[in-house]
């Protein structure tokens, strides 16, 4: 079932046209990539869909037409994270700004509690929640930011370039942790990015390049023409880049994304 559906999304900013006629439909409990060049229009895709950007849109979240009158409705649904935390930080302490969501439904003190010992200690960030926000690194940062929008336990999950300041081994870590969240609770995750790496823990790839969708796949067919990343000025992942590579010399078959696969293959 799809839980996001996008029709005919025309949509221009300064004379300059960001979408025409844009169609997109997102599998509800997939784990989606959605990547391009800078200036594609991916973050103001986002901004659309949580109503930042106001407009007549012909488009369906969790089946509720995106509207005025439905916008808080899909906003309890959604987690969005955007690059740079300190434009969404409200509190005086890290704990207050985990916390906050959840006081503005109402939630039951216990509950809080509950939910943000447990949210803190998955992301490992207790030793920060009386940190005020501000004073954190910018990994930080965008760990409490993910921590205050996965608390409210949303169906979806939107990152736009929200792990760029992590470290390789910080941000791994996060990816396996969002990749368990959407098998073991299907959660539905959109990754917004322009570091295809971020890609191989995701289901499935989607390219826009020049105002239309280039590419939409299964990960694991998606790097197979190398072409169209170059046309979006994208980079392969290491582990694409190889196989390509490896399959020159028929040393594999496939593209392989993952490592130990890899390594299994090659040493029998």
């Amino acid at each position: 079932m799809d839980i996001i559906k996008i029709n005919n999304l025309t949509y221009s900013y300064k004379n300059k046209t960001i979408f025409n006629n844009l169609n997109l439909n997102i599998k509800e409990k997939t784990f989606i990539t959605l990547a391009g060049s800078c200036g594609c229009g991916k973050t103001t895709l986002v901004k659309i869909l949580t109503g930042l950007i106001d407009g007549n849109f012909n488009i369906e979240i969790d089946k509720l037409k995106l509207s005025k009158e439905n916008i808080k409705e899909i906003r309890k649904e959604l987690g969005v994270v955007f690059e740079n935390p300190d434009n969404s930080f409200i509190a005086e302490t890290v704990e207050d700004e985990i916390t906050f969501s959840l006081e503005n439904i109402g939630m039951n003190k216990e509950e809080i509690k509950k939910r943000v010992s447990k949210i803190s200690n998955e992301l490992k960030i207790n030793h920060l929640l009386e940190f005020s926000p501000y004073s954190l690194s910018g990994g930080e940062k965008q760990i409490v930011a993910l921590a205050a929008a996965l608390v409210s336990e949303p169906k979806i999950l939107v990152l736009d370039e929200s792990l760029s300041m992590l470290d390789g081994v910080k941000k791994e870590e996060i990816f396996k942790y969002l990749k368990k969240l959407n098998r073991e609770q299907k959660i539905t995750i959109i990754n917004i990015t322009q570091d295809l790496e971020e890609s191989i823990y995701g289901k499935e790839l989607l390219l826009i390049n020049n105002n239309n969708i280039v590419l939409y796949e299964k990960i694991s067919n998606a790097f197979n023409n190398e072409k169209i990343f170059k046309e979006c000025n994208l980079e392969l992942p290491f582990m694409a880049l190889l196989s390509t590579k490896l399959k020159y010399y028929g040393l594999v078959d496939d593209i392989i994304l993952d490592m130990d696969k890899m390594v299994n293959i090659l040493w029998k």
